[in-house]
Order: C-alpha cells, then structure tokens, then sequence
C-alpha cells in the first residue's frame, strides 16, 4: 500500500470514490466511460446507497458496492471484485436479474420496466479465452446477430484489470484514466501519478484516498478492509497450489495402482481418469477444509467428518458458499440444508 493513498480496488475506497453523493460528478465520469465509450450522456444520476463516512463493513463480501439511477431511468450495479469464486459470473447475472424483475409490483405493466445494467470490474482473469479486457453483453439471436425487442433489457459489463496493458495507455481516452487509476493508482511513481492528474475528474478521485483527507475511523476500515483481502487472497493461493498437488499426487497414484493392475496399456488410461477424478476431489475438499479453517478456526472432528462425505458436486457448492459464512453455525446450517435435501432425494427405481 501506497504510503500516501490508498488502493483503489479495495471496495471500502472503491465506494468513497464512486458512491458518494458529493463526487456524483466522478461517477458520472466512470459510468460514460463504461457504458458509453467516453460519450458525454449522462448528465445525472441518483446513488441508491450512497457511501456513508465511517460506516463498518462485514467481512462478508459486498456484493453490489455502487447502485445508482441514471437520469433516463436505466439503473446501474457497479462491483469491484477482488476475489474469484466459484459460478461467480452466475452470481452477477443473478444480482442483475433480481433488481430488474424487482422494478415491478403487482398489476403494475411490463412497459415500466427500466434497464438494468451490472457492470462489474475484477482483479482477476475472467474470461480467459478472451483478450479483451473491456466485454458487454447483452441479449441478441444467437444466428443473426438481431438484438432483443425493446431498449429496456439486462445488460452486463465486465472489465478485466489484470488484462489492461498500462505500457499502451492512452490518456486522452477516458475509460484509459479509469483503468490506470483502478490498476495501478496507488502504486504510480509521482511523476506519472500527477500526469494521470492532468485530468480533474482523476485528480478529484485521487484526493478521496489521500491519507491527510481521511479521519481516523475511514484510515482504520480501509487498513481491516486490505488485510482482510490480502489474507482471503493468499489463503486461497495457498490452498490452491496445496490442494491441487496433495490431491493430484495422491489420486495418480491410487489410479495408476489400480490401472495397472488392469493391464498397462488399459491401466494407463483408467489411471489416469481416475486420478484426475480423485486428485480433483481431494484436491477441492483440501482447500475448502483450509480456507474455512482460515475463516472459522479450527473446526471440530465431528464437522470435518461431514465434510469428508460429501460428493464433489457438493464440495464445489460448498466452495461457492463459503465465503458468505461468518461463524462456525453458518456451515453447520448449510451441512444440515445438504443432509435434508438427501434424505428427500427419490430413490431410483431400476
């Protein structure tokens, strides 16, 4: 961290830039960047939860951080995502939807529903198989190209920071600003920094990470807010690199026994699968026993067996989830919900 700003990416900074109402102007400025490629339309907007100096957050992850209304009605989700779940893109599709199907009460028409657009910026790589580092979607026939009837759809906007080049950027566009503010904001050397402060709107954006603006309470949170980001980051590094090895080493050699057993010519091919089947499990279960082992503290003998009984497609549902427990009761309420949906499963009648 910067020893005169504070990182930008961190959703607590995020929305002191973003969702105060006395930096509308800031937000006006990122939303035409973002959804109108630097095209000066939007003129006003109303921020539905505005950033409150000194308010506390959870550690349980924000999901929306920026909601604003746009002066023609189209409604907006900004979320800055620092780290990659699992389904996570679901997740984002799914918090646009709810707001848009929310518009209405009942008897109300169809005609009032307004646009919804999530646009969402992530510290992390996406979607791979894409270059670009700027997508939007929305919806079209899948042949021809042909948007959906109507102006007043869903639209997502996902914004890639990993993938923006800083060596190639352009500072006379305005999206460019915004993505070398996001990316690299506090780690710019002083010339560069007062260079990107050339324009107003950034400078303006600057001075609400300045430590000397801050009072002690807004210093405090951002400082919990980084190191609760930090360690949620590296602990899932950790048990990535961990679990993947424990797992794929000891699944390879469960399978390639068994296989070759078989055969070596079929031993070598059913090993194989079975190892990357059994490196797959062990491998998620280790991580997800870790990272909750972060969260939660130990966990007692008694948890850590019902763990061990779930199926894979269980462990990676469990994977997604976690991250929205804050104690010990929350996981033994979600291991409950897994064992009754069990026990009402219908047996299959052969």
């Amino acid at each position: 961290m910067s020893s005169i700003y504070f990182n930008p990416r961190v959703d607590y900074a995020f929305k002191r830039v973003l969702g105060s109402v006395q930096n509308k102007d800031l937000l006006i400025d990122f939303l035409n960047a973002m959804l109108y490629y630097g095209e000066d339309r939007i003129k006003d907007v109303e921020i539905v939860n505005p950033y409150v100096q000194g308010e506390i957050y959870t550690q349980k992850e924000t999901y929306v951080d920026v909601r604003a209304k746009l002066d023609d009605g189209t409604e907006v989700l900004v979320e800055m995502q620092m780290l990659n779940v699992i389904n996570f893109p679901q997740r984002v599709l799914y918090n646009t939807a709810k707001v848009y199907g929310g518009q209405l009460q009942r008897g109300e028409e169809y005609k009032r529903l307004q646009k919804v657009v999530g646009v969402t910026i992530t510290n992390f790589v996406l979607f791979a198989e894409q270059p670009e580092w700027y997508l939007h979607f929305a919806f079209r026939e899948m042949s021809s190209g042909m948007p959906y009837p109507g102006d007043n759809n869903i639209e997502l906007i996902f914004v890639e920071l990993p993938k923006f080049d800083v060596a190639h950027v352009d500072l006379a566009n305005k999206a460019h600003r915004w993505m070398l503010f996001l990316k690299e904001g506090d780690m710019l050397d002083q010339q560069m920094r007062e260079y990107l402060m050339n324009s107003p709107v950034i400078r303006r954006a600057y001075e609400n990470l300045e430590l000397a603006r801050m009072n002690k309470a807004d210093r405090d949170e951002l400082e919990r807010r980084e190191t609760w980001l930090r360690d949620q980051i590296g602990a899932l590094d950790y048990a990535l690199t961990e679990g993947l090895a424990k797992g794929l080493s000891q699944g390879l050699s469960q399978g390639l026994s068994q296989g070759l057993s078989q055969g070596l010519s079929q031993g070598l091919s059913q090993g194989l699968a079975t190892g990357r089947t059994e490196g797959r499990a062990e491998g998620s279960e280790f991580i997800v026993l870790r990272v909750l082992t972060r969260r939660l503290g130990a966990l007692p003998e008694s948890v850590r067996a019902r763990i061990d009984t779930l199926t894979l497609p269980q462990i990676e549902q469990l994977a997604d989830a976690l991250l929205d427990f804050m104690t010990l009761t929350d996981l033994q309420v979600w291991l409950d919900g897994v064992a009754t949906q069990g026990a009402h499963t219908p047996a299959t009648t052969l």
